[in-house]
């Protein structure tokens, strides 16, 4: 009796990754990203000017002799000049960030990659790109 024949496994072809269509060129996200930038760099003007005038208001301050009124809200008017400071600067700085990223990654197809990590003393954020 002739051996039968024996059954071979046919070959799997490999699955095609389905790719995203491409994205056409967005002016829109660019010109989203230069405006924002543009505020933050205003936004940082703003902190340098209430920088300044609150010490100013220190310096007057420190040159009184004797405490009067007028000293006290002069004191007040620096702390309040100084916590817009810093406030501006936070929000400048992050209008400058997000301006950038827009800028950088509205332009034409490109593919993207961010992920968030929680971490033990808060998160990392990662960004690819490619061009």
């Amino acid at each position: 009796m002739p051996p039968k024949p024996v059954e071979t496994a046919k070959p799997v072809e490999p699955l095609a990754l389905a790719t995203p269509p491409a994205r056409e060129a967005s002016s829109g996200h660019r010109g989203l990203g230069l405006i924002l930038g543009a505020s933050g760099i205003a936004l940082e003007g703003g902190a340098l000017v209430f920088a300044l005038l609150g010490r100013s208001a220190e310096g007057e301050v420190e040159k009184a002799t004797m405490w009067t009124p007028h000293d006290s809200e002069l004191q007040s008017a620096g702390e309040r000049d100084n916590k817009l400071a810093w406030g501006l600067c936070a929000a400048g700085g992050a209008a400058i960030i997000a301006g950038a990223v827009l800028y950088f990654t509205g332009g034409a197809s490109a593919e993207h990659g961010v992920a968030i990590v929680p971490t033990r003393g808060g998160a990392q954020l990662g960004w690819s790109t490619s061009f």
